[in-house]
């Protein structure tokens, strides 16, 4: 029953949409790697997938932002730590593993999306840090 409790509270003090920050990473990571094949590009395409996720988080910054219990937004800002793995999909697994310890019932965030081809594993991981 305590644990419940706490979850709840944990889940209406997240002030920052995770749904907006994970299209933000697809659309960054699509728009380097829709249409290519694995290789010797990839410190290019990490910089520039890791470039444009910073850029769109950005300019939505107010987009992201969702209503407290009270129904107002509010505009602290966060800071943003990008990281992002490219691996060729050779039939070998990739296992990618990311841990976070917030203290208490904090508005920071872990966002993490997996995207594939038939060549390449992509893993982007945003943490979203309130000011």
């Amino acid at each position: 029953m305590t644990s419940q409790v706490v979850r709840e509270e944990f889940e209406t003090s997240v002030t920052i949409d995770d749904n907006k920050i994970k299209g933000i990473i697809r659309e960054s990571i699509n728009t380097v790697l829709k249409d290519v094949q694995y290789s010797t590009k990839v410190d290019t395409w990490i910089s520039t997938i890791i470039e444009g996720i910073l850029k769109g988080l950005q300019n939505n910054q107010e987009q992201m932002l969702l209503p407290d219990n009270n129904g107002k937004v509010t505009g602290k800002p966060y800071k943003y730590v990008v990281t992002c793995i490219i691996m060729q999909r050779t039939g070998a697994g990739l296992q990618s593993s990311c841990i976070a310890h917030w203290e208490g019932q904090s508005t920071d965030q872990m966002i993490s999306e997996y995207w594939f081809n038939d060549t390449i594993h992509c893993v982007a991981t945003v943490f979203a840090v309130r000011v």
